[in-house]
């Protein structure tokens, strides 16, 4: 029995991992899916830990009972139960419980501010030792698609080129999720903010309707290059010409 128990309450530990897991892989906005399996080891322990501390906490005194409970040997069972007001199955359903509920908590502090302020901090460090700042992600693609810190890809119009040649442009349709590997981006209003290039070449920059990129995204695998464009001037343009002006 103490055996099966202990794998029980075992399982009732990890159980936090599992869920942390599952957060990052199916549920956030963001999936992350760490490929080195002992970092995500390491963070599914430290994670584990802070679910159990709460826990400890919260249910300080029936979790020592049960402690003392599975040291006891069968016979001396039943009079600790009775003395201590004991139950075996209610403490794991209330464990159990606890458990979800503050896994649920630490996911949404650590994954709302914890990360945010951890990433504060060593900012400061790596400014401080003459270190690069490290982003919100480790790769450029979703620091510029799936954060606001440099822009806001739903307020761009973007232009696409390859070898120094404009392959399209156009306002982003749709662009592949975290997960995908396939960089894909399907754009609307493409012709005619292609000719809208064409005619801001022989312009001076200040009458030009994209006189400068925002933010330029460069795969050195392919020499595709992709320019990000403020799109508030393009939508002024487009109404005058619906009002007639």
């Amino acid at each position: 029995m103490v055996f099966s128990e202990n794998i029980y309450f075992l399982i009732l530990f990890s159980l936090p991992a599992a869920l942390n897991i599952i957060y990052n892989a199916h549920i956030r906005q963001v999936p992350i899916i760490q490929k080195d399996k002992s970092v995500e080891i390491a963070e599914c322990i430290v994670f584990c830990m802070a679910v159990l501390f709460l826990n400890m906490t919260l249910m300080k005194t029936e979790v020592m009972k049960f402690g003392e409970y599975i040291l006891l040997s069968e016979t001396e069972r039943a009079a600790f139960a009775e003395t201590e007001n004991f139950e075996y199955l209610s403490f794991m359903v209330h464990y159990f419980l606890l458990n979800l509920i503050t896994s649920a908590v630490v996911i949404v502090l650590w994954y709302s501010v914890g990360q945010w302020i951890f990433r504060k901090a060593k900012n400061i460090f790596n400014k401080a030792s003459g270190r690069d700042k490290e982003l919100k992600y480790s790769d450029v693609w979703r620091n510029l698609f799936e954060t606001n810190e440099h822009i806001d890809v739903s307020e761009c119009i973007i232009k696409i080129e390859r070898g120094g040649r404009i392959v399209t442009a156009g306002s982003i349709l749709e662009y592949p999720s975290p997960t995908e590997e396939k960089k894909d981006i399907a754009l609307y209003n493409t012709e005619s903010v292609m000719e809208l290039f064409e005619d801001d070449k022989g312009k001076d920059v200040s009458e030009r309707l994209f006189p400068y990129a925002d933010a330029v995204y460069y795969d050195i695998e392919t020499d595709t290059l992709i320019k990000f464009y403020n799109d508030k001037k393009y939508e002024e343009y487009y109404k005058r010409k619906e009002s007639g002006e």
